[in-house]
């Protein structure tokens, strides 16, 4: 079983138990795994993202379930909330 289907099955073990996962910090492949749980018992998702740059690659370097894009490709519906600190200083950085 490769890793992101466990993570995918460990999420929605936990759903399945009324838990609600918040998922901080790793590497953002593992993302596409998380909201793949959740969407099983939700049709749509409200997801806040806090990250330096916002990883809406359609896909990067060949591979559409990369760390930079676990937002863009996938086939569910969720409101997204992006805050990139990258984009904040730059704007700063501006003035």
């Amino acid at each position: 079983m490769d890793a992101l289907k466990q993570i995918e099955d460990a999420v929605g073990e936990l759903l399945d138990r009324g838990v609600y996962v918040i998922a901080l910090g790793g590497d953002h492949a593992v993302t596409y795994a998380i909201m793949k749980a959740y969407h099983t018992k939700y049709e749509v998702l409200n997801i806040l993202h806090l990250d330096a740059h916002p990883d809406l690659y359609d896909e990067y370097e060949g591979n559409r379930y990369s760390h930079a894009c676990p937002f863009e490709n996938k086939k569910f519906s969720y409101v997204l909330i992006t805050i990139n600190a990258r984009m904040w200083l730059s704007m700063l950085d501006s003035r």
